[in-house]
């Protein structure tokens, strides 16, 4: 078996609001998640978040804080073509601006702001996304 990967999400908040979008991509298609992605060989985690952030949606992170890891097993089923190991790390960001593009096409459906009490309720949440929110005991609002 091959080793864990490296990832890292970014949960932004914003006036109650948090950025999540419909994957498109092979590996997830139909789940919910945060902007995302791997970590590149030689990155910086906060680095990654910001070089996903913008990649995915536009927009520019102003400010990341660490919130935590997920042991994220992805298990060959509807939503994922095969089994997958990542280890996720989890920032907290904040952007310059709220209108999110979809800059990906390929990989994203959509981005749009969810009020923070939904956020146990979108469904199918991507492995990481899923796995963040159970163990979280869903962040307390700031």
């Amino acid at each position: 078996m091959g080793r864990p990967k490296v990832g890292v999400a970014a949960l932004i908040v914003n006036n109650g609001k948090v950025l999540v979008g419909k994957r498109k991509s092979l590996f997830g298609k139909g789940t919910w998640a945060p902007p995302g992605g791997r970590l590149e060989y030689g990155e910086d985690p906060v680095e990654a978040v910001k070089r996903e952030v913008m990649e995915e949606t536009g927009l520019k992170v102003s400010k990341c804080e660490f919130l935590g890891v997920t042991n994220d097993i992805y298990k060959k089923n509807e939503f994922y073509p095969k089994n997958e190991h990542f280890i996720t790390l989890w920032f907290s960001a904040r952007v310059t601006s709220t209108k999110a593009k979809v800059m990906e096409p390929e990989k994203h459906e959509e981005w749009k702001w969810i009020e923070f009490a939904e956020i146990k309720n979108i469904e199918p949440k991507f492995v990481p996304f899923e796995n963040f929110v159970k163990n979280r005991i869903l962040f307390t609002k700031k």
